[in-house]
C-alpha cells in the first residue's frame, strides 16, 4: 500500500507557515519549519514542479544550492501528483477533504473525465470552463493571508498571475516584489522541469542540465535577498523512469467498467458495472500484478487520500476500486499518452520532496 507519511509532509510544511502566520491549521505542522519563518518579515516559497530529493541528490553535486541547503525530505501527499500535492500545500489541507486527487476526475454535472488544470475531456477533448474551480473550489494561502490584511503575492508561469516565462524572470521578479516592507509571503511555482522529466527522464542529461541551471538561478536569487527575507525551496514530487503497459488494448477489461479509467497513469480509479465486480477484480490482479488494487472502501479505511473531513464528492470520484503502481510499470490508457518519466504511485522517487532553507537552520 503507499506508505505516505502524512505527519512528515508537504502538508507539514504548509501548515507550519500557516502556523506562522496565526492561519488555521488543518495538519501536523513541522515545529522547525515554522520557527524557520518566524524570523522573517517575509518567506518566498518556490514550489519546483518534480524537482523530488531522490532527483537532486542522483542528478546534482554536493555542492549545488539545492543540496547544500537541504534541510531535510519530507513526503508529499498522496498521489504524488501536481494537481493533489499543489492544491494541499495552498490550502493546508489533505486530499480527501479538497477533493482534488488527481490530474482527470469524473464529474457527474457533465458526464465526463475532466482534467482539472485545463478544463477538457481527458477522453473526449470537449471543453469544460471552469468546472473544477466551481465543484472544487479551494482557498489558497495567498489569498487567505489578504483577506486578513497580511500582504501576500504569488508568481507563476506564463499562463498565471505574475506570468513569467522563463524561471529567470520568475527570480528576478521575486527579488523586485520582496523589496516592499509590507510584502510578508510570495509564493512562486515553476512547471517546466516536470515537462523536461516526462519527455526524457528524471535522470536523463536534460532533465540534470535544467536542474542544474534551476540551483544556480536559486543561489543567485538567494544571494541578492534583503536580511529579512527568508527563502524556502520545495517541490509537489520527484519522478520514476516507466515501463509502459497498455491498459487501453486491454478490451476485456475495458468492457467491465462502466465509464473509463480515472485520475492518473499510476494511481488509476474504476467504476465497475455491478454484474462483474467480482470478475474484473480477479482479471485486474492477475493481468497487472505490478499494481496493489484497492476496493474504495479499504482505500478509505487505510486513509490513502488523508485524513481531512471527507468532502461529499470524495468516494463517489474514486469509484469502485483504486490501483496504486508500486513498481516502474506505468499504465497508459494509449501509446500517445507514454512518457519517460512520470509520478502519482507508491515508489519512494515519486513520493519524496525537499525543503530547501535559505538561510539554513
Amino acid at each position: 500500500m503507499p506508505e505516505t507519511d502524512y505527519e512528515h509532509s508537504i502538508l507539514s510544511i504548509s501548515n507550519a507557515l500557516r502556523s506562522r502566520f496565526d492561519l488555521p491549521v488543518y495538519a501536523p505542522y513541522d515545529p522547525v519549519t515554522k520557527l524557520w519563518a518566524k524570523q522573517y518579515r517575509c518567506v518566498i516559497t518556490v514550489l519546483v514542479d518534480a524537482m523530488g530529493a531522490e532527483q537532486i541528490t542522483r542528478n546534482l553535486g554536493e555542492d549545488a544550492f539545492v543540496r547544500k541547503y537541504m534541510f531535510s525530505s519530507f513526503d508529499s501527499v498522496y498521489p504524488p501528483t501536481t494537481t493533489a500535492a499543489t492544491t494541499s500545500f495552498l490550502s493546508g489541507r489533505y486530499p480527501d477533504e479538497t477533493g482534488w486527487l488527481g490530474w482527470h476526475q469524473y464529474f457527474t454535472e457533465v458526464n465526463d473525465e475532466v482534467i482539472l488544470f485545463l478544463g477538457t475531456g481527458q477522453y473526449s477533448r470537449n471543453n469544460y470552463p471552469g468546472c473544477a474551480d466551481k465543484a472544487l473550489p479551494v482557498r489558497k494561502i495567498y489569498d487567505e493571508l489578504n483577506e486578513k490584511g497580511i500582504k501576500a503575492d504569488s508568481i507563476w508561469p506564463s499562463f498565471g498571475h505574475n506570468g513569467c516565462h522563463t524561471f529567470k524572470e520568475q527570480c528576478d521578479l521575486a527579488l523586485k516584489l520582496v523589496q516592499d516592507p509590507e510584502l510578508q509571503y510570495l509564493y512562486v511555482y515553476w512547471d517546466l522541469l516536470d515537462d523536461c522529466m516526462h519527455h526524457n527522464g528524471p535522470y536523463s542529461s536534460k532533465a540534470k542540465d535544467m536542474m542544474q541551471d534551476i540551483s544556480d538561478t536559486l543561489g543567485e536569487l538567494a544571494s541578492q535577498l534583503p536580511a529579512d527575507t527568508g527563502l524556502m525551496v520545495i517541490a509537489d514530487h520527484g519522478q520514476v523512469d516507466t515501463v509502459p503497459v497498455l491498459i487501453g488494448e486491454d478490451e476485456k477489461l475495458l468492457g467491465m467498467l462502466s465509464r473509463l479509467p480515472s485520475l492518473e497513469a499510476r494511481t488509476m480509479s474504476f467504476q465497475v458495472k455491478k454484474t462483474y465486480l467480482r470478475e474484473f477484480e480477479a482479471c485486474f490482479r492477475k493481468t497487472y500484478p505490478f499494481y496493489d488494487l484497492y476496493s474504495m472502501k479499504k482505500t478509505c479505511k487505510e486513509h490513502v487520500f488523508g485524513y481531512g473531513t471527507e468532502h461529499p464528492r470524495f468516494r463517489q470520484m474514486l469509484g469502485d476500486y483504486v490501483a496504486f503502481a508500486r513498481t516502474p510499470e506505468t499504465l497508459f490508457f494509449s501509446a500517445n499518452q507514454i512518457m519517460k518519466g512520470h509520478h502519482g504511485g507508491a515508489m519512494r522517487e515519486e513520493r519524496k520532496i525537499p525543503l530547501i532553507l535559505y538561510p539554513g537552520i
